[in-house]
């Protein structure tokens, strides 16, 4: 007789993973991107809780901004569909105008940029 799965290892007692702590996580890549803009760039940070775009609308009006910016993926209509997009959701929120962002496509240097010659 074949067991159907393969047997389950289970831990000793009191041997678990350490969990993972998300919000510290979270709060090293943001001040990993703060600290990477030009100093001229005056920036100021929220780690905060809850539904994406709720929580941005929010966090902008407190805040007194005038202008939400936004990256965005593009992923496709399918996508949306099935999944939503907090850009949109932010966008039909906020009475703040918003600024969405697509990412610059990376593009392989030339050689007559510097890049590797070939």
């Amino acid at each position: 007789m074949v067991p159907a799965a393969a047997p389950q290892a289970i831990p000793p007692a009191g041997v678990l993973p350490a969990p993972v702590d998300n919000e510290q996580t979270f709060g090293r890549v943001l001040r990993e991107a703060v600290d990477a803009l030009p100093p001229d760039i005056g920036v100021e940070t929220r780690l905060t809780h809850g539904r994406p775009a709720r929580c941005i609308v929010e966090v902008a009006e407190q805040s007194g901004c005038d202008l939400i910016v936004m990256g965005f993926h593009g992923h496709g209509r399918l996508h949306h569909a099935l999944i939503g997009s907090v850009s949109d959701s932010v966008m039909r929120a906020s009475g703040l105008p918003v600024l969405l962002m697509r990412a610059a496509e990376a593009r392989p240097m030339s050689t007559a940029q510097g890049g590797p010659s070939g």
